[in-house]
Protein backbone atom coordinates (compact mmCIF):
# COMPACT_ATOMS: atom_id res chain seq x y z
CA UNK A 1 0.00 0.00 0.00
CA UNK A 2 1.41 3.61 -0.74
CA UNK A 3 2.00 5.62 2.52
CA UNK A 4 0.31 9.04 2.26
CA UNK A 5 1.94 11.90 2.79
CA UNK A 6 1.26 14.35 5.52
CA UNK A 7 -0.92 16.76 3.51
CA UNK A 8 -4.46 17.47 3.07
CA UNK A 9 -5.88 18.09 -0.14
CA UNK A 10 -9.08 20.69 0.19
CA UNK A 11 -11.28 20.77 -3.11
CA UNK A 12 -13.74 23.68 -2.82
CA UNK A 13 -14.33 26.96 -4.31
CA UNK A 14 -15.79 28.81 -1.03
CA UNK A 15 -12.97 31.36 0.09
CA UNK A 16 -14.04 31.31 3.79
CA UNK A 17 -13.80 27.40 4.16
CA UNK A 18 -10.10 27.41 2.11
CA UNK A 19 -9.05 30.68 5.05
CA UNK A 20 -10.48 28.87 7.53
CA UNK A 21 -8.65 25.88 6.94
CA UNK A 22 -5.58 27.58 6.33
CA UNK A 23 -5.68 29.82 9.40
CA UNK A 24 -6.16 26.45 11.22
CA UNK A 25 -3.32 24.41 9.71
CA UNK A 26 -0.42 23.22 12.03
CA UNK A 27 1.97 23.91 8.91
CA UNK A 28 2.02 26.56 6.19
CA UNK A 29 2.63 23.45 3.66
CA UNK A 30 -0.09 21.02 5.24
CA UNK A 31 -2.31 21.76 2.82
CA UNK A 32 -2.98 21.84 -1.08
CA UNK A 33 -5.97 23.65 -2.44
CA UNK A 34 -7.97 23.07 -5.20
CA UNK A 35 -10.33 25.06 -6.55
CA UNK A 36 -13.87 22.87 -7.01
CA UNK A 37 -14.94 24.67 -10.29
CA UNK A 38 -11.50 23.82 -11.97
CA UNK A 39 -13.35 21.56 -15.25
CA UNK A 40 -9.61 19.17 -14.03
CA UNK A 41 -10.89 18.63 -10.67
CA UNK A 42 -12.62 15.30 -11.10
CA UNK A 43 -9.05 13.92 -12.20
CA UNK A 44 -6.71 15.44 -9.82
CA UNK A 45 -4.77 12.72 -8.35
CA UNK A 46 -1.78 11.29 -5.58
CA UNK A 47 -2.75 10.11 -2.20
CA UNK A 48 -2.95 12.31 0.47
CA UNK A 49 -3.57 11.84 4.67
CA UNK A 50 -6.90 13.19 4.03
CA UNK A 51 -9.15 14.27 1.24
CA UNK A 52 -11.56 16.87 2.18
CA UNK A 53 -14.30 17.84 -0.46
CA UNK A 54 -16.76 20.65 -0.58
CA UNK A 55 -20.03 19.22 -1.49
CA UNK A 56 -21.41 22.99 -2.39
CA UNK A 57 -18.31 23.90 -4.53
CA UNK A 58 -17.01 20.72 -5.84
CA UNK A 59 -17.88 17.34 -7.73
CA UNK A 60 -18.42 14.57 -5.19
CA UNK A 61 -16.15 12.28 -6.51
CA UNK A 62 -12.09 12.43 -7.22
CA UNK A 63 -9.50 10.96 -8.57
CA UNK A 64 -7.10 11.71 -5.63
CA UNK A 65 -7.13 9.10 -2.65
CA UNK A 66 -6.67 9.79 1.15
CA UNK A 67 -7.09 7.78 4.32
CA UNK A 68 -9.43 9.69 5.70
CA UNK A 69 -12.61 11.62 3.79
CA UNK A 70 -14.14 14.86 5.06
CA UNK A 71 -16.88 16.05 3.25
CA UNK A 72 -18.46 19.94 3.89
CA UNK A 73 -21.97 20.71 3.15
CA UNK A 74 -24.35 23.68 4.59
CA UNK A 75 -27.22 22.01 4.01
CA UNK A 76 -29.57 19.83 6.94
CA UNK A 77 -29.29 16.96 4.67
CA UNK A 78 -26.95 15.57 2.57
CA UNK A 79 -27.54 12.89 -0.41
CA UNK A 80 -25.07 10.25 -0.10
CA UNK A 81 -25.47 8.67 -3.41
CA UNK A 82 -22.21 8.79 -5.62
CA UNK A 83 -20.15 9.60 -1.85
CA UNK A 84 -17.44 7.25 -0.49
CA UNK A 85 -17.70 6.61 2.69
CA UNK A 86 -16.18 9.82 5.31
CA UNK A 87 -17.10 12.52 7.93
CA UNK A 88 -19.76 14.89 6.73
CA UNK A 89 -19.21 18.53 8.53
CA UNK A 90 -21.64 20.92 8.39
CA UNK A 91 -20.09 24.54 7.22
CA UNK A 92 -19.07 27.08 9.01
CA UNK A 93 -16.54 25.41 11.19
CA UNK A 94 -15.75 26.71 14.47
CA UNK A 95 -11.91 26.42 15.68
CA UNK A 96 -13.12 23.15 18.03
CA UNK A 97 -14.00 21.78 14.74
CA UNK A 98 -10.79 22.74 12.95
CA UNK A 99 -8.95 21.54 15.58
CA UNK A 100 -10.66 17.84 15.82
CA UNK A 101 -10.11 17.66 12.17
CA UNK A 102 -6.33 18.41 12.13
CA UNK A 103 -5.70 16.13 15.06
CA UNK A 104 -7.83 13.47 13.47
CA UNK A 105 -8.90 12.86 16.97
CA UNK A 106 -12.99 13.54 15.93
CA UNK A 107 -12.94 11.43 13.32
CA UNK A 108 -10.96 8.63 13.21
CA UNK A 109 -13.11 5.81 14.98
CA UNK A 110 -15.34 6.87 12.67
CA UNK A 111 -14.10 6.64 9.73
CA UNK A 112 -12.32 3.28 9.95
CA UNK A 113 -16.36 1.77 10.68
CA UNK A 114 -17.54 3.96 7.38
CA UNK A 115 -14.30 2.92 5.32
CA UNK A 116 -15.12 -0.57 5.25
CA UNK A 117 -18.14 -1.36 2.03
CA UNK A 118 -21.55 -1.97 3.34
CA UNK A 119 -21.12 -5.30 1.50
CA UNK A 120 -18.79 -6.88 3.12
CA UNK A 121 -17.72 -8.27 6.74
CA UNK A 122 -17.06 -5.71 9.07
CA UNK A 123 -18.94 -3.10 7.53
CA UNK A 124 -21.68 -1.17 8.02
CA UNK A 125 -25.06 -0.55 6.11
CA UNK A 126 -25.25 2.89 3.89
CA UNK A 127 -28.07 4.51 6.27
CA UNK A 128 -25.45 4.68 9.31
CA UNK A 129 -23.35 6.93 7.49
CA UNK A 130 -25.90 9.71 8.41
CA UNK A 131 -24.93 9.52 11.73
CA UNK A 132 -21.78 11.30 11.40
CA UNK A 133 -23.00 13.98 13.27
CA UNK A 134 -21.14 16.56 15.25
CA UNK A 135 -24.21 17.89 16.52
CA UNK A 136 -25.37 16.47 19.64
CA UNK A 137 -28.75 17.36 19.39
CA UNK A 138 -29.32 16.49 15.68
CA UNK A 139 -27.48 12.99 16.58
CA UNK A 140 -29.76 12.33 19.33
CA UNK A 141 -32.55 12.81 17.38
CA UNK A 142 -31.73 11.11 14.55
CA UNK A 143 -31.09 7.84 17.13
CA UNK A 144 -34.74 8.06 18.37
CA UNK A 145 -36.04 8.47 14.84
CA UNK A 146 -34.12 6.47 12.36
CA UNK A 147 -32.53 3.69 14.29
CA UNK A 148 -35.95 1.87 15.83
CA UNK A 149 -37.04 0.90 12.44
CA UNK A 150 -33.44 -0.07 11.13
CA UNK A 151 -33.12 -2.36 13.86
CA UNK A 152 -36.71 -3.75 13.96
CA UNK A 153 -38.13 -1.91 16.78
CA UNK A 154 -40.70 0.94 16.88
CA UNK A 155 -40.16 2.97 19.89
CA UNK A 156 -36.74 4.29 21.10
CA UNK A 157 -35.48 6.32 24.53
CA UNK A 158 -31.69 7.42 24.50
CA UNK A 159 -29.93 8.61 27.63
CA UNK A 160 -26.69 10.31 28.00
CA UNK A 161 -24.60 9.23 30.94
CA UNK A 162 -22.89 11.90 33.12
CA UNK A 163 -19.81 10.44 34.68
CA UNK A 164 -19.65 13.03 37.38
CA UNK A 165 -23.49 12.58 38.81
CA UNK A 166 -22.95 9.03 37.86
CA UNK A 167 -26.84 9.49 35.95
CA UNK A 168 -28.11 8.62 32.92
CA UNK A 169 -30.36 11.16 31.96
CA UNK A 170 -33.38 11.28 28.71
CA UNK A 171 -31.61 13.15 25.83
CA UNK A 172 -34.72 12.15 23.67
CA UNK A 173 -37.93 9.88 23.01
CA UNK A 174 -40.21 9.10 20.46
CA UNK A 175 -42.26 6.71 22.94
CA UNK A 176 -45.56 7.74 23.82
CA UNK A 177 -45.56 5.89 26.98
CA UNK A 178 -44.17 7.88 30.25
CA UNK A 179 -40.20 6.94 30.19
CA UNK A 180 -37.43 7.65 33.11
CA UNK A 181 -36.31 11.28 32.78
CA UNK A 182 -32.77 10.26 34.96
CA UNK A 183 -31.84 6.83 36.08
CA UNK A 184 -28.81 7.14 38.74
CA UNK A 185 -26.59 4.39 38.80
CA UNK A 186 -25.94 3.56 41.90
CA UNK A 187 -29.06 3.65 42.62
CA UNK A 188 -32.04 0.49 43.05
CA UNK A 189 -31.20 -1.88 39.98
CA UNK A 190 -33.22 -1.63 37.11
CA UNK A 191 -32.87 -3.45 33.81
CA UNK A 192 -31.10 -0.09 32.71
CA UNK A 193 -28.52 0.30 35.43
CA UNK A 194 -27.34 -4.05 35.09
CA UNK A 195 -27.15 -3.32 31.74
CA UNK A 196 -24.95 0.39 31.62
CA UNK A 197 -22.82 -1.79 34.44
CA UNK A 198 -22.01 -5.26 32.27
CA UNK A 199 -21.83 -3.18 29.44
CA UNK A 200 -23.57 -5.95 27.32
CA UNK A 201 -26.70 -5.55 25.68
CA UNK A 202 -29.83 -7.12 26.10
CA UNK A 203 -32.76 -8.62 23.27
CA UNK A 204 -35.31 -10.10 24.60
CA UNK A 205 -39.05 -10.77 23.87
CA UNK A 206 -40.57 -11.09 27.48
CA UNK A 207 -38.52 -8.51 29.55
CA UNK A 208 -40.83 -9.35 32.46
CA UNK A 209 -39.26 -13.08 32.23
CA UNK A 210 -35.75 -11.52 32.49
CA UNK A 211 -36.17 -8.86 35.67
CA UNK A 212 -37.56 -12.05 37.37
CA UNK A 213 -34.49 -14.38 36.51
CA UNK A 214 -32.32 -11.27 37.44
CA UNK A 215 -34.47 -10.68 40.54
CA UNK A 216 -35.20 -6.84 39.64
CA UNK A 217 -38.15 -5.11 40.96
CA UNK A 218 -40.12 -3.71 38.17
CA UNK A 219 -40.20 0.29 39.16
CA UNK A 220 -42.73 1.45 36.27
CA UNK A 221 -46.07 2.11 37.17
CA UNK A 222 -48.44 -0.36 35.66
CA UNK A 223 -49.22 2.55 33.04
CA UNK A 224 -46.02 2.05 31.67
CA UNK A 225 -45.06 -1.70 30.76
CA UNK A 226 -43.41 -2.35 27.24
CA UNK A 227 -46.33 -2.69 25.64
CA UNK A 228 -45.26 -6.32 23.66
CA UNK A 229 -42.86 -7.55 26.49
CA UNK A 230 -39.89 -6.77 23.55
CA UNK A 231 -36.63 -4.92 23.93
CA UNK A 232 -33.26 -4.19 23.36
CA UNK A 233 -31.19 -1.72 26.15
CA UNK A 234 -27.91 -1.78 24.95
CA UNK A 235 -25.02 0.67 26.64
CA UNK A 236 -23.36 2.62 24.13
CA UNK A 237 -19.23 2.51 24.63
CA UNK A 238 -16.77 4.22 23.02
CA UNK A 239 -13.24 4.62 24.06
CA UNK A 240 -13.86 2.32 26.91
CA UNK A 241 -16.30 4.46 28.34
CA UNK A 242 -19.59 4.76 28.49
CA UNK A 243 -21.61 7.59 26.72
CA UNK A 244 -25.32 6.45 26.82
CA UNK A 245 -27.73 3.88 27.22
CA UNK A 246 -30.11 3.17 24.01
CA UNK A 247 -33.65 1.57 25.05
CA UNK A 248 -35.73 -0.10 21.63
CA UNK A 249 -39.54 -1.19 22.69
CA UNK A 250 -41.98 -2.48 20.25
CA UNK A 251 -40.95 -4.91 18.30
CA UNK A 252 -41.86 -4.10 14.50
CA UNK A 253 -39.78 -7.24 12.54
CA UNK A 254 -39.35 -10.80 13.61
CA UNK A 255 -36.94 -12.17 16.19
CA UNK A 256 -35.21 -14.35 13.95
CA UNK A 257 -34.58 -11.51 11.99
CA UNK A 258 -32.03 -9.92 14.78
CA UNK A 259 -28.64 -9.72 13.44
CA UNK A 260 -26.61 -9.89 16.42
CA UNK A 261 -23.11 -9.58 14.67
CA UNK A 262 -24.57 -6.37 12.31
CA UNK A 263 -25.94 -4.93 16.01
CA UNK A 264 -22.80 -4.80 17.52
CA UNK A 265 -21.16 -2.48 14.59
CA UNK A 266 -24.19 -0.66 14.68
CA UNK A 267 -23.97 0.32 17.97
CA UNK A 268 -20.19 0.55 18.11
CA UNK A 269 -20.62 3.17 15.28
CA UNK A 270 -23.40 5.17 17.04
CA UNK A 271 -21.48 5.10 20.31
CA UNK A 272 -18.28 6.61 18.21
CA UNK A 273 -20.75 9.24 16.68
CA UNK A 274 -22.16 10.03 20.22
CA UNK A 275 -18.58 10.39 21.60
CA UNK A 276 -17.68 13.19 19.40
CA UNK A 277 -20.81 15.00 19.18
CA UNK A 278 -20.06 15.46 23.29
CA UNK A 279 -16.54 15.94 22.49
CA UNK A 280 -18.00 18.60 20.50
CA UNK A 281 -20.88 19.93 22.13
CA UNK A 282 -18.15 20.39 25.47
CA UNK A 283 -15.31 22.23 23.01
CA UNK A 284 -17.96 24.60 21.80
CA UNK A 285 -19.47 24.98 25.29
CA UNK A 286 -16.17 25.86 26.50
CA UNK A 287 -15.20 28.21 23.84
CA UNK A 288 -18.32 30.51 24.78
CA UNK A 289 -18.36 30.56 28.27
CA UNK A 290 -16.59 32.58 30.82
CA UNK A 291 -14.92 30.46 33.58
CA UNK A 292 -15.30 32.47 36.41
CA UNK A 293 -18.89 33.55 36.40
CA UNK A 294 -20.41 30.73 34.34
CA UNK A 295 -21.86 33.47 31.77
CA UNK A 296 -21.49 33.53 28.11
CA UNK A 297 -18.06 35.27 26.77
CA UNK A 298 -17.55 37.74 24.30
CA UNK A 299 -17.52 35.40 21.33
CA UNK A 300 -21.04 33.94 22.41
CA UNK A 301 -22.14 37.59 22.46
CA UNK A 302 -21.61 38.86 19.22
CA UNK A 303 -22.13 35.71 17.67
CA UNK A 304 -25.72 35.47 19.27
CA UNK A 305 -26.28 39.67 18.65
CA UNK A 306 -25.60 39.38 14.77
CA UNK A 307 -28.17 36.50 15.08
CA UNK A 308 -30.58 38.56 16.97
CA UNK A 309 -30.18 41.80 15.16
CA UNK A 310 -31.21 39.83 11.91
CA UNK A 311 -34.27 38.77 13.68
CA UNK A 312 -35.49 41.89 14.38
CA UNK A 313 -34.48 43.43 11.01
CA UNK A 314 -36.91 40.44 9.43
CA UNK A 315 -39.48 40.63 11.92
CA UNK A 316 -40.01 44.28 12.78
CA UNK A 317 -39.01 43.77 16.33
CA UNK A 318 -37.56 45.74 18.85
CA UNK A 319 -33.97 44.72 20.27
CA UNK A 320 -32.14 46.51 22.92
CA UNK A 321 -29.16 46.39 25.11
CA UNK A 322 -27.44 47.18 28.20
CA UNK A 323 -23.42 47.40 28.70
CA UNK A 324 -22.74 47.35 32.47
CA UNK A 325 -19.51 48.09 34.41
CA UNK A 326 -18.83 46.93 37.75
CA UNK A 327 -17.45 50.05 39.40
CA UNK A 328 -14.93 49.69 42.08
CA UNK A 329 -13.20 46.52 41.14
CA UNK A 330 -9.73 47.64 41.13
CA UNK A 331 -9.98 49.22 44.78
CA UNK A 332 -11.68 45.78 45.92
CA UNK A 333 -8.47 43.78 44.94
CA UNK A 334 -6.71 46.22 45.93
CA UNK A 335 -7.99 46.33 49.66
CA UNK A 336 -9.25 42.40 49.99
CA UNK A 337 -7.30 40.67 47.27
CA UNK A 338 -8.14 39.38 43.96
CA UNK A 339 -10.07 36.38 45.31
CA UNK A 340 -12.50 38.70 47.14
CA UNK A 341 -12.53 40.28 43.55
CA UNK A 342 -13.61 37.24 42.33
CA UNK A 343 -16.48 36.87 44.07
CA UNK A 344 -17.84 40.19 43.59
CA UNK A 345 -17.92 39.66 39.96
CA UNK A 346 -19.55 35.82 40.92
CA UNK A 347 -22.19 38.04 42.78
CA UNK A 348 -22.72 40.69 40.42
CA UNK A 349 -23.08 37.89 37.50
CA UNK A 350 -26.14 36.15 39.74
CA UNK A 351 -28.08 39.89 40.62
CA UNK A 352 -27.61 40.48 37.27
CA UNK A 353 -29.29 37.49 36.07
CA UNK A 354 -32.29 38.02 38.59
CA UNK A 355 -32.77 41.02 37.34
CA UNK A 356 -33.04 39.88 33.31
CA UNK A 357 -36.31 38.45 31.95
CA UNK A 358 -36.76 34.69 31.03
CA UNK A 359 -35.95 35.66 27.34
CA UNK A 360 -32.39 38.14 28.20
CA UNK A 361 -29.23 36.37 28.34
CA UNK A 362 -25.83 38.00 29.52
CA UNK A 363 -22.08 37.77 29.13
CA UNK A 364 -18.99 38.28 30.48
CA UNK A 365 -16.80 40.54 28.32
CA UNK A 366 -14.32 42.46 30.18
CA UNK A 367 -12.48 42.40 33.57
CA UNK A 368 -15.34 43.85 35.08
CA UNK A 369 -18.26 44.49 32.34
CA UNK A 370 -20.92 42.89 31.28
CA UNK A 371 -23.56 43.08 28.33
CA UNK A 372 -27.03 42.14 28.50
CA UNK A 373 -29.25 40.95 24.84
CA UNK A 374 -33.04 42.11 25.44
CA UNK A 375 -34.92 40.59 22.15
CA UNK A 376 -38.27 42.51 22.31
CA UNK A 377 -37.32 45.40 24.40
CA UNK A 378 -37.77 48.83 22.99
CA UNK A 379 -36.02 51.94 25.19
CA UNK A 380 -38.30 51.39 27.85
CA UNK A 381 -38.43 48.07 28.44
CA UNK A 382 -34.72 48.15 28.35
CA UNK A 383 -34.46 51.48 30.88
CA UNK A 384 -36.73 49.07 33.29
CA UNK A 385 -34.33 46.21 33.64
CA UNK A 386 -31.38 48.57 33.60
CA UNK A 387 -32.96 49.96 37.04
CA UNK A 388 -33.74 46.31 38.14
CA UNK A 389 -30.22 45.60 37.61
CA UNK A 390 -28.31 48.48 39.45
CA UNK A 391 -31.03 48.04 42.59
CA UNK A 392 -30.31 44.40 42.89
CA UNK A 393 -26.32 45.26 42.56
CA UNK A 394 -26.62 48.13 45.25
CA UNK A 395 -29.55 46.46 47.28
CA UNK A 396 -26.85 44.54 50.03
CA UNK A 397 -23.46 44.20 50.61
CA UNK A 398 -21.34 40.98 49.96
CA UNK A 399 -20.22 39.18 52.79
CA UNK A 400 -16.56 38.13 52.77
CA UNK A 401 -14.15 36.96 55.37
CA UNK A 402 -16.30 38.77 58.16
CA UNK A 403 -16.00 42.47 55.91
CA UNK A 404 -19.14 43.45 53.75
CA UNK A 405 -18.07 44.95 50.54
CA UNK A 406 -20.62 47.29 48.29
CA UNK A 407 -20.99 46.80 45.11
CA UNK A 408 -22.22 49.74 42.45
CA UNK A 409 -22.92 49.05 38.95
CA UNK A 410 -22.94 52.11 35.95
CA UNK A 411 -25.41 50.95 33.17
CA UNK A 412 -25.51 52.09 29.43
CA UNK A 413 -28.52 51.79 27.78
CA UNK A 414 -28.70 51.62 23.29
CA UNK A 415 -31.69 50.56 20.89
CA UNK A 416 -31.03 49.06 17.63
CA UNK A 417 -31.26 51.20 14.99
CA UNK A 418 -32.39 50.02 11.17
CA UNK A 419 -29.08 49.22 9.44
CA UNK A 420 -26.85 49.19 12.36
CA UNK A 421 -24.71 46.34 13.44
CA UNK A 422 -24.01 44.79 16.22
CA UNK A 423 -20.45 46.56 16.27
CA UNK A 424 -22.38 50.03 16.01
CA UNK A 425 -25.06 48.85 18.72
CA UNK A 426 -22.48 47.93 21.49
CA UNK A 427 -19.95 51.36 20.98
CA UNK A 428 -22.94 53.50 21.77
CA UNK A 429 -24.18 51.34 24.58
CA UNK A 430 -20.72 51.26 25.73
CA UNK A 431 -20.82 54.91 25.30
CA UNK A 432 -23.80 55.56 27.52
CA UNK A 433 -22.47 52.84 30.23
CA UNK A 434 -19.27 55.86 30.49
CA UNK A 435 -21.63 58.53 30.69
CA UNK A 436 -22.98 57.14 33.25
CA UNK A 437 -19.79 55.92 35.22
CA UNK A 438 -18.98 59.85 34.36
CA UNK A 439 -22.33 61.30 36.19
CA UNK A 440 -22.30 58.73 38.88
CA UNK A 441 -18.68 60.24 39.82
CA UNK A 442 -20.17 64.01 39.42
CA UNK A 443 -23.38 63.14 41.72
CA UNK A 444 -20.86 61.73 44.38
CA UNK A 445 -21.27 58.32 43.57
CA UNK A 446 -24.88 57.19 42.44
CA UNK A 447 -25.18 54.29 39.63
CA UNK A 448 -27.37 56.16 37.36
CA UNK A 449 -28.20 54.91 33.94
CA UNK A 450 -27.98 56.21 30.91
CA UNK A 451 -29.41 55.85 27.38
CA UNK A 452 -31.98 58.48 26.87
CA UNK A 453 -30.44 62.06 26.49
CA UNK A 454 -26.99 61.21 25.49
CA UNK A 455 -24.24 63.89 26.39
CA UNK A 456 -21.26 62.20 24.90
CA UNK A 457 -19.02 64.10 22.55
CA UNK A 458 -17.39 61.88 20.12
CA UNK A 459 -14.25 63.32 20.14
CA UNK A 460 -13.50 62.66 23.98
CA UNK A 461 -11.54 59.59 24.52
CA UNK A 462 -13.52 56.73 26.54
CA UNK A 463 -12.48 53.54 25.05
CA UNK A 464 -10.04 51.99 22.19
CA UNK A 465 -13.02 49.32 21.77
CA UNK A 466 -10.40 47.32 18.70
CA UNK A 467 -7.89 46.86 21.46
CA UNK A 468 -10.35 46.01 23.75
CA UNK A 469 -11.90 43.16 21.60
CA UNK A 470 -8.39 42.14 20.25
CA UNK A 471 -7.47 41.74 24.16
CA UNK A 472 -10.83 39.74 25.39
CA UNK A 473 -10.25 37.31 22.33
Amino acid sequence: MQTPSLQVLLVTSDAALRAAAADSAPTTDSLIHVRGDDPAVAAVGGHYAQVWIDLDTAPREIAATGVRRVYFHSSGTVELRGVAPGLFVRKPCTAAVWRMLWSGSASRGAVRYAAASAGTEGGVPDWLLTFQELELSALCHKCVTRLPAQLGFEHASLYLHDPHRRLLTLAETNDTRPVELAVPLDGAGTLMTAVARAGEPLVTLDVEQVRQRRGIERRDAPTRPYRDKSCLIAPLLADGQLRGVLNLSGRSAPAEDIDLRGLERVLAFVARALWHAQVYEQARTDARVDGLTGLYNYRWLHETLAREIGRAERFGEPLSLLVADLDGLKDINDRHGHVAGDAALREAAQRMQAAARGSDSLARVGGDEFVMILPHADEQGAAGVAARVCELIRREPVPYRGESIRLSISVGVATWRTGEDSSALLERADRQMYEAKRAAAADGGAAPVAGRRSRFEPSEPIINLDALRRRKR
